[in-house]
């Protein structure tokens, strides 16, 4: 805003014509205008100062907290693992917050007492997931909110029958309690293969469960090789019995607590850990004179909601190929991947 007056120089030259009460008058004029304009600027920086405070303000998590009302921020970048944030207990009515993680390791976000979108709590699993949230006097209701979860190509020989899920890795040997982090990176001794606790069950006697995604190396780990913590530092030894957790039936764990119709669901196939050799699996392809009435395909089942079931049909899948025929697996030594997004 900008308001236009003379200087008192250019009064002062207007001519014989204007006498000094004239000018007086015009001074005290100007004088009044440029008070006004002043105060009308400093006004106009405090509101912005504090709409800004309250609004925009940035925060940094690294660890588990309590958040307070009165703590001026809005936006939360988190870095961790097994971070666990809980929103006020007495949150006032119209607050908002924005939580962003920067490195994906499943930060948690509690209502602490209060339901966010009629869930207890919101895990974000991938690196920069977001959710906002706004308090509307009784619980908190999402405004904008993005999830996305990816297993990793996943080696696999058997496409028939099968349920395509997460790695899921039994393990011994290990401290009481485990000691493993939600959301850290696990990497495997011999081969260096790693993989991203989701979720994992501790049966509180040096053995356990843990259920990984974003693998490298083809998802597959071996008996009595060691998985080491990378945010722990937790050891324990993989017990898959003699062999490797490869073609187990898995579901697949994604802990978003919404029915699985709300997430889109894709799945990549490739022939090896390349993603320049993957192909996206849209449809059910059918080849009735191939295959002699045999099942082809994925279907995916809701188990509850927190877990769907990709199933394969008992000959395994085919897809349409850039010749436009078909090929099918059953038995190739190849790899999948799922993909879950769910974005309000």
């Amino acid at each position: 805003m900008s308001l236009e007056y003379k200087t008192i120089g250019e009064l002062d030259s207007l001519g014989e014509s204007n006498t000094s009460d004239q000018i007086a008058v015009e001074r005290e004029e100007i004088t009044y205008k440029k008070n006004l304009q002043d105060a009308v600027d400093e006004r106009a920086e405090d509101i912005i100062a504090e709409y800004s405070a309250r609004i925009y303000n940035n925060g940094t998590i690294t660890a588990s907290v309590t958040l307070d009302d009165d703590d001026g921020n809005y936006i939360y970048i988190i870095t961790g693992a097994e971070i666990d944030i809980e929103l006020p207990p007495a949150p006032t009515t119209g607050r908002k917050y924005k939580f962003i993680t920067s490195d994906g390791k499943i930060p948690m976000i509690d209502g602490n007492g209060h339901t966010i979108n009629g869930l207890s709590e919101i895990y974000l699993i991938s690196q920069y997931n977001y959710l906002e949230i706004i308090f509307d006097g009784t619980n908190w209701y999402a405004l904008d909110y993005k999830i996305t979860e990816r297993t990793g190509l996943i080696n696999t020989s058997d496409w028939t029958n099968r349920h395509l899920g997460l790695s899921v890795v039994d393990v011994d040997g290990g401290a009481n309690p485990l000691g493993y982090l939600r959301g850290e990176t696990v990497t495997e001794s011999v081969s260096g293969n790693t993989g991203k606790i989701i979720k994992f069950d501790d049966n509180l006697d040096g053995t356990g469960t843990l259920y990984l995604i974003n693998n490298t190396g083809g998802g597959v780990y071996t008996d009595g090789r060691t998985l080491t913590g990378g945010d722990s530092a937790a050891v324990t030894t993989i017990n898959e019995g003699g062999g490797t957790n490869k073609n187990q039936d898995q579901n697949v764990y994604h802990g978003m607590g919404i029915d699985s119709w709300r997430i889109k669901i894709r799945v990549l196939v490739s022939t090896d850990t390349s993603y320049n050799n993957s192909r996206e699996i849209l449809q059910i392809c059918f080849d009735w004179a191939a295959s002699s009435d045999k099942n082809f395909g994925i279907t995916v089942f809701q188990i509850d909601d927190d877990n769907i079931k990709l199933q394969t049909g008992d000959a395994g899948i085919r897809m349409i190929i850039d010749d436009g025929t078909s090929d099918g697996w059953d038995t190739d030594n190849y790899y999948y991947e799922i993909i879950l997004d769910f974005t309000l």
